[in-house]
């Protein structure tokens, strides 16, 4: 007979076993789901666990699961429990840091990075990233407090699930509508369109309404596109009839495809030089010919860069070209967007600038010294610690579309709304006329000129080199020189020389431009270079014309400490009397107009046949703000042309005959300048004014022939009577 006592604490005992039997089966199943990385479903069987609080190691893998589930706070707070039993393996300090980094404590997560880094080996390749992580953090410390753009918003769980929700792109065409790439699960669909029964994930393409205001209704691009295998949208034609997305559905590699939308016709692949088998990815359009994309696969600065393809007028699109390093650095540069005028540059980068991660920049293109500005990042909260990408502005310019795995989503990358404080103005006009782009043509046309110079005119053999000596001579903003047929070219690209001030002629962009140029030389010791000197209308001409000749002498003194001499450089000033861009506009000051109009241009005279080309890029301004005169003023200059010199002096010309001119022109010789009037392109011309000055009792003058601003010696006349006849009548009169 069994003693009660006894058999109370057999039974006790069983209920202890199997409490403990459940317990047991729960960690073991938390952990299994753990390993597998299914850390929502661990999450739940660690939480039924009821003696985690006692197990450090428990409580550290919960403590993975609260961070991957995106509560930072529960992750920091096991985190925390578990040292305080003394572990203090890797794991603590790797996820402790990346919370607090996640959390914004940016101080204290570097000072966990810190901590990491001297608990790894020092042949871990991790510590590339803790060291890269510490730098985050220095910056978002420092950058954390900068004035805000905007707000951001999750657009919802209609939108967003556990799973990655990226690239959104706004319809070009309906502005309560934009589609996106998500791996939701989905319904597959047969070559016919019929429904196969089978759900998995994969990335397909949907699109979603605005109703009331709230993103819903999240509707499968259809069958004709999406496909058991991947796709993920990439950009839209302008008009919104073509759609550009990448897809595996073919030979199960990534390929770029378009569809049109007819009923009679199936996506096709995308013939052009972007290739994803090469690491090409994150492709944007622009006005449908220039497409810029991410790859790192094609050399670079490392890492991801962005590059963009032109389409020219022949149709071929050009090999890509890289960005340069005033965008693409040693890390990472993806997901661009240029903005509708392609003035400003946005693009994701995980450079040491940043929160954390990728962060989104931004970046515009000076189009009057054809580079790009420094980069800058956006902030918080456009930014976040982790990783933000596809930023995209909306056509009214206040709206944002971007994607981000940070903390406060639902799951992997979500989509966000931003809503800036100011209009980005870059969005609200159309393809500006001159942008970014024809920078990066002109070196496309460099290069196939280059490529294709055996078969231009001047590889003719028949072709006289002497009667090219001078003419060579460029055309502000046009290609500059003759095609050459010598085929191993170095080709060398430089600005005009752009001032304020004395200082400002010795800036370091300055200073580099006269490098260049001073290596073409070194190069090639025949090569001359003319500089035309302009300056602001700030006060009377004849002070405006001799301030732009002591502008110019500044840039000489420049060359000369690079060791090209003054006898190679023609000095050329003309003071306000050819701006380039207007200085007002619809009654309003055009402040780029004194920052454009105050430089000195520069004209290579470079032999045909040298080994060496020069480039010059011309400052870009839109049509409707150029002014008249200076285009007036390039096409005098081209080729022959005569001025009347009236006067040489080393001082200031202060004459009251030369007040009915507005063309006069000063030329450097020396410690004189030679003052001359007119750009007169035939003799004729310059004969009239000749004979009014000189009944006005002007004397000393002398009518002087040009070839493309350079003087033209008397006795090297006669190789240009064929081409300008015009010069025998000034000949006759010389002698």
């Amino acid at each position: 007979m069994y003693n009660l006592r006894t058999c109370s604490s057999f039974f006790l005992s069983l209920i202890f076993l199997g409490i403990t039997t459940v317990l047991t089966a729960q960690k073991k199943e938390a952990d299994t789901f753990f390993e597998q990385g299914e850390y929502s479903k661990a999450l739940k069987m660690y939480n039924l666990y009821d003696k985690i609080d006692k197990r450090k190691e428990s409580l550290v893998k919960r403590a993975i699961c609260h961070y991957y589930e995106n509560n930072m706070r529960k992750c920091i707070k096991d985190l925390g429990n578990a040292h305080q039993q003394g572990y203090n393996d890797l794991d603590y300090y790797k996820y402790m840091s990346m919370a607090l980094h996640d959390s914004e404590e940016y101080e204290n997560a570097a000072l966990f990075y810190k901590r990491y880094l001297n608990k790894l080996e020092k042949d871990s390749p991790r510590r590339a990233e803790v060291i890269h992580a510490i730098k985050q953090c220095g910056f978002a410390r420092n950058a954390r407090f900068r004035p805000e753009l905007g707000y951001v918003d999750n657009v919802g769980t209609f939108i967003n699930t556990r799973n990655d929700e990226i690239t959104p792109i706004e319809s070009p065409n309906y502005s309560n509508k934009f589609y996106f790439t998500s791996q939701r699960r989905s319904t597959t669909y047969d070559q016919s369109g019929n429904d196969m029964g089978i759900t998995e994930i994969s990335n397909d393409i949907y699109g979603s309404t605005k109703v009331d205001g709230v993103w819903n209704d999240v509707i499968s691009i259809g069958a004709d596109i999406n496909s058991s295998s991947n796709e993920i949208i990439l950009d839209f034609s302008s008009d919104g009839k073509v759609l550009y997305f990448m897809s595996d559905m073919s030979e199960s590699k990534m390929s770029i495809l378009v569809d049109t939308f007819s009923e009679n016709s199936a996506p096709n692949k995308f013939i052009s030089p972007i290739s994803p088998h090469m690491g090409d990815k994150d492709v944007v359009v622009y006005s449908d010919s220039i497409f810029i994309f991410s790859s790192n696969g094609r050399g670079g600065f490392g890492g991801y860069d962005l590059y963009l393809t032109c389409l020219d007028k022949n149709f071929y699109w050009s090999e890509p070209i890289n960005l340069g390093s005033q965008v693409n650095t040693i890390y990472n540069e993806t997901s661009p967007f240029v903005s509708r005028n392609g003035i400003r540059l946005f693009f994701s980068s995980d450079r040491k600038e940043s929160f954390g991660g990728y962060d989104i920049f931004k970046t515009d293109f000076d189009r009057s010294i054809q580079s790009w500005k420094p980069v800058t990042n956006l902030g918080l909260p456009i930014n976040s610690p982790r990783d933000d990408i596809n930023f995209r502005l909306n056509k009214s310019g206040k709206t944002v579309f971007l994607s981000s795995n940070r903390s406060t989503g639902e799951g992997g990358f979500d989509i966000y709304t931003a809503y800036l404080n100011k209009v980005d103005e870059n969005q609200l006009k159309l393809k500006a006329e001159l942008s970014f782009y024809q920078y990066y043509m002109n070196i496309v046309e460099y290069e196939r000129e280059r490529n294709s110079v055996q078969g231009n005119d001047y590889y003719n053999e028949s072709t006289n080199s002497q009667n090219l000596e001078v003419e060579s001579v460029g055309k502000i903003g046009m290609d500059n020189s003759v095609s050459s047929p010598v085929l191993d070219k170095t080709v060398i690209l430089i600005n005009p020389i752009y001032y304020d001030d004395d200082d400002d002629v010795r800036s370091n962009s300055n200073k580099e431009t006269i490098r260049e140029i001073a290596r073409a030389c070194r190069l090639d010791e025949d090569i001359k270079i003319v500089l035309i000197s302009h300056s602001l209308a700030e006060n009377y001409p004849e002070f405006d014309l001799f301030l732009s000749g002591k502008r110019g002498e500044k840039v000489i003194k420049e060359f000369e400490k690079e060791g090209i001499s003054k006898d190679k450089i023609v000095l050329i000033g003309v003071g306000s009397n050819y701006p380039l861009m207007k200085d007002q506009a619809e009654g309003q000051r055009l402040k780029l107009s004194s920052t454009i109009n105050r430089r000195v241009d520069i004209l290579p005279i470079v032999d045909p046949y040298s080994a060496v080309e020069i480039k010059v890029a011309e400052p870009q301004v839109e049509r409707g703000l150029r002014d008249p005169r200076f285009t007036d003023f390039k096409n005098k200059i081209s080729g022959l042309s005569y001025r009347v010199k009236v006067k040489e002096d080393s001082k200031m010309i202060n004459t009251a005959f030369i007040k009915s001119y507005s063309d006069l022109m000063l030329e450097n010789k020396g410690k004189k300048n030679n003052y001359t009037i007119g750009l007169f392109k035939t003799f004729g011309e310059a004969l009239t004014v000749y004979q009014e000055l000189e009944e006005s009792g002007v004397s000393d003058l002398e009518i002087i022939a040009y070839m493309n601003l350079v003087q033209l010696e008397k006795g090297s006349l006669s190789k240009y009577f064929r081409k300008y006849p015009d010069l025998l009548e000034y000949i006759k009169f010389a002698q």
